[in-house]
């Protein structure tokens, strides 16, 4: 009978310690954390993170996204468990020092050089800034070590190491756009139109021309001397020769030549024409008008016209010009040729079909010369001397018929 109640007061305690435990469960029991850490740049946010109770089945309503995952700070998540909501404060934090996969920089002497030239890559999940641990000069030739600074915007720290290779600069400034200069005597000449200069290394070249030994004012050819040093005391020198010529007579000037042409088109040729009829026109003019003499100034090619057309005479340089005035006025594009090994002139001309040679002297075989292709002239050149040779890179080719 003792042993029965003794029993009786075991399980009563029991029940009683059943009960308590039910009751705190029931009133205390909370399977999510209210709070937890995460490291910034983490891939997802996973449901066993947040639960204190792994065993519980829970879902994740709103969970962090891709961007909120890569920024620091304080977010709010609510977990669902058993129908019921809990809150969650997931703290995103950064810890991690940034890291960075380094490149080898080259350089000239005494170039200058920024700290993101030696990164390839940079692996964090913030902005990162990066900065030289030390002063670097660059006036010493050959490999160096280079240390590295780089600071995430959480504060995070971390120093990299670089090479840099420090060569000799050997190549000298380029320059472009020189060209000889013709100048009327007493006129002013314009040395540096055109001109530009460049460096490998350098931005900002200073370009010296020496002209001291030109005399604008003295018919004659004058030496002038463009020089440019970069900073490694490479240098490149060009040379011009500027031409200074006498003043063109008024009565051989462009204007008085195309007028003169102007009124002689205004005889033989019209708007309806073909520019291959027009050209035809032009050649018929100066034969049956301009006779030959084995002489003439060629000292320019408006005198070479215009002695032709007053004197109505003259030899190849003068039907050359007068051509030459005449087929620009008559505005069909021409080019001049001169031969190699005779001191022959004529033209080459654009019509419909292409290119043409175009030579109104006339000649002792009495040759229809009025758009002949380069065939044609080749073949006839080779019969007669070479009487038509000349270069071929001076004009495009001519078209074949």
């Amino acid at each position: 009978m003792k042993y029965l109640k003794k029993g009786k007061y075991i399980i009563g305690c029991l029940v009683i310690v059943l009960i308590g435990f039910l009751f705190v469960r029931i009133f205390t029991y909370h399977p999510v954390k209210s709070h937890i850490e995460i490291e910034a740049g983490a891939k997802e946010l996973k449901v066993s993170d947040v639960l204190e109770d792994q065993d519980a089945k829970a879902v994740i309503k709103n969970n962090l996204t891709t961007e909120q995952l890569k920024t620091v700070g304080e977010y709010e998540i609510q977990v669902i468990v058993d129908d019921k909501e809990y809150t969650c404060a997931v703290n995103v934090k950064d810890t991690t020092a940034p890291k960075a996969v380094l490149q080898t920089v080259k350089i000239y002497q005494n170039q200058k050089i920024e700290p993101k030239m030696f990164i390839k890559e940079v692996q964090d999940v913030s902005k990162v800034s990066i900065k030289f641990k030390d002063e670097v000069k660059t006036s010493s030739l050959g490999q160096h070590k280079v240390t590295l600074i780089l600071e995430d915007q959480a504060k995070n720290k971390s120093e990299v190491t670089g090479e840099l290779n420090i060569m000799k600069d050997k190549t000298p400034p380029v320059i472009k756009g020189t060209k000889d200069i013709i100048v009327t005597k007493g006129k002013t000449a314009s040395y540096k139109k055109g001109v530009t200069v460049s460096d490998n290394v350098d931005k900002d070249i200073e370009l010296e021309i020496d002209s001291s030994k030109v005399n604008l004012n003295k018919v004659g050819s004058y030496k002038v001397v463009y020089k440019a040093t970069d900073k490694a005391g490479n240098t490149t020198k060009k040379e011009i020769k500027v031409t200074v010529e006498a003043p063109v007579p008024k009565a051989y000037n462009l204007e008085t030549v195309y007028k003169t042409a102007d009124a002689i088109l205004k005889g033989i040729i019209n708007d309806n024409m073909t520019q291959r009829q027009k050209c035809q026109k032009i050649y018929n003019w100066i034969h049956g008008h301009i006779g030959y003499v084995d002489y003439s100034d060629k000292s320019s090619w408006t005198k070479g016209a215009m002695d032709g057309f007053n004197n109505r005479r003259g030899d190849c340089y003068n039907y050359f010009a007068m051509s030459k005035a005449l087929l620009t006025r008559a505005g069909i594009e021409n080019i001049d040729l001169k031969a190699t090994k005779h001191k022959h002139y004529w033209n080459f001309v654009k019509v419909e079909e292409g290119w043409y040679h175009f030579d109104t002297t006339p000649r002792w075989d009495h040759p229809n010369l009025c758009l002949r292709t380069d065939a044609w002239m080749n073949s006839y050149s080779v019969k007669n001397d070479n009487c038509f040779s000349y270069d071929t890179a001076s004009k495009p080719a001519s078209a074949k018929r």
